[in-house]
């Protein structure tokens, strides 16, 4: 037979400002969160007692008054709590939690309805909103009617690891669906944003490695060598402002700047003057089918020419530069055309015919 609990206040040393203590009864441990509790005063100590007594009382009463069907459901929760270390109480508590959590909570459709309408208002770029829509919008798809609230770890890493892009793609969704609950958690949605725990491995950074990770043997142009000489001698990266970059391109006559409109632009250019489609996809780092799908344009030499021969309004470097410069660059293309022709000899004219 169980000692039956002896309320009483003990006067200690264990704390000189709150030297009155009581000891909880074991079953009012989980209520009260904590086995002991200390007293500045010995009325207010006396006071506690009294009430600690009355819930006792309350609940032996309380026990008495349970019917069959509710002492048998209770002795079959806490035959299923037993493995896990809970009480009942414990587990009454967490389901009243997710409860209150739920009604407060909202699908995750209106959530982004929501989440876009003060975007909006906020004004920022159409190019930043159409993305939003167009990633969130595949998350959107997928978990149409589920509550944020209900969202886990496993289930969206397990959604962005399913789609089929790569790793920095999939890093770019991650970081969308994490602002998306983030702002969910802000405004009492969910207790916690899920996305933020989840980790994509990325490519190594640094310029020591490129998109596809082979090295990459670009030539320097004359004009480019040009743009690049005031800068040689120094350190660090070359400073880059985005306002006075919009100003200048806007200042030529261009309202937008295309993305990868350089890249593009040289590789459009430059397959003309190669005549090579292995060449260039080595000076840029892809394959020749993609050069053809890409940079294969009606474009004539001349124009060509003129485009590489773009110069910056500053004094030009010496002749002897230029003509070195030139001399590299054209020794440089007929080694590679050399090279393919030892090792391919019937891919190298066929690209000569399709480029010219």
């Amino acid at each position: 037979m169980s000692r039956r609990a002896v309320l009483k206040v003990v006067k200690t040393n264990y704390t000189p400002s709150a030297p009155w203590m009581v000891r909880v009864p074991p079953r009012l441990h989980r209520i009260e969160g904590a086995q002991k509790k200390f007293f500045a005063k010995e009325s207010i100590a006396k006071a506690y007692v009294e009430r600690l007594a009355k819930q006792l009382g309350d609940y032996h009463s309380q026990a008495l008054g349970l019917s069959d069907r509710q002492k048998l459901e209770a002795s079959e929760c806490y035959r299923l709590l037993e493995k896990h270390d809970a009480s009942l109480f414990d587990a009454v508590h967490h389901y009243l939690t997710y409860v209150e959590q739920t009604k407060r909570s909202i699908p995750v459709s209106e959530l982004f309805d929501e989440f876009l309408s003060v975007k909006q208002q906020d004004n920022v770029s159409p190019k930043y909103l159409a993305d939003l829509r167009s990633k969130l919008g595949r998350f959107v798809n997928s978990f149409h009617d589920t509550l944020v609230c209900n969202l886990t770890v496993a289930e969206i890493e397990a959604w962005i690891r399913c789609l089929s892009i790569g790793t920095v793609s999939r890093e770019s969704y991650r970081r969308n669906v994490s602002v998306l609950l983030e702002f969910g958690r802000r405004r009492g949605y969910l207790p916690a944003n899920p996305a933020a725990d989840i980790t994509i491995r990325r490519r190594p950074e640094g310029a020591r490695h490129s998109k596809t990770r082979r090295y990459r043997l670009v030539p320097i142009q004359p004009n480019l060598g040009q743009w690049l000489m005031p800068f040689r001698g120094k350190d660090g990266a070359i400073y880059y402002s985005r306002r006075k970059f919009r100003e200048a391109y806007k200042a030529a006559g261009m309202e937008k700047w295309k993305m990868d409109i350089l890249r593009h632009s040289y590789g459009t250019y430059r397959l003309p003057i190669l005549k090579s489609a292995d060449a260039l996809a080595l000076e840029m780092g892809n394959f020749p089918d993609v050069i053809f799908r890409h940079y294969r344009r009606p474009m004539n030499e001349a124009s060509a020419f003129a485009y590489f021969d773009l110069r910056p309004s500053v004094p030009p470097c010496p002749a002897s530069n230029d003509a070195l410069s030139d001399a590299r660059d054209e020794s440089f293309s007929k080694k590679l055309i050399q090279r393919r022709q030892r090792n391919a000899p019937g891919t190298l004219n066929a690209d000569r015919c399709q480029a010219a």
